[in-house]
């Protein structure tokens, strides 16, 4: 039985080059997307406040902060990922050879992948048991909740994937760009 060919490192350049274009066109859309929803919650909250102070009963705007949140969390986690904003301790692998360097931060994010690959299917197995629900004060289908999950998995599974393949093919990881709104 013969053993399939390791890949050439011209297809895996080409594989990196266009991962990370992908990634990087959609990270532009989630920066505003991030944006939106934050601004849409201080908005909210606002409204929240000033019609407490107004003796105004607006029932559905905690519920509305609360989802909003939730997508906040999943998709503003995978555009911190993209940008290696998570926690690291770099201390071990700091004073590692740059082979064995680069095998862990291959192997780290083979675990990170397969993570998000787990998690992005069961968001999307919980968001469509979710979707006769509805919530208490919106009446909108919970599946547009629960979808943050897999979006915010498929998102940094993308991201993971981009930077497998430049670690594989050779490539120093692309500096972090910041979430700023002029980029």
């Amino acid at each position: 039985m013969a053993t399939p060919a390791a890949p050439r490192p011209g297809t895996l350049l080409a594989l990196h080059r266009a991962l990370a274009a992908l990634d990087r066109r959609l990270g532009h859309l989630v920066k505003w997307l991030l944006i939106v929803i934050v601004a849409a919650m201080v908005l909210i909250v606002v409204l929240q406040v000033v019609a407490r102070l107004l003796l105004i009963p607006i029932i559905w705007t905690s519920e509305a902060t609360q989802n909003l949140m939730i997508w906040l969390t999943f998709v503003g986690g995978a555009a911190a990922f993209r940008h290696g904003e998570h926690i690291a301790v770099e201390t071990l692998v700091g004073r590692l050879g740059e082979a064995t360097r680069r095998g862990v931060a291959i192997l780290a994010h083979l675990l990170m992948l397969a993570f998000f690959v787990f998690f992005a299917l069961y968001g999307w197995r919980l968001a469509q048991l979710n979707a006769s629900a509805t919530g208490y004060t919106m009446a909108i289908s919970q599946f547009w909740v629960f979808l943050a999950v897999p979006l915010g998995m498929a998102l940094a599974t993308l991201s993971a994937l981009a930077r497998i393949a430049g670690l594989l093919a050779g490539v120093a990881p692309e500096k972090s760009d910041a979430l700023e709104v002029g980029q």
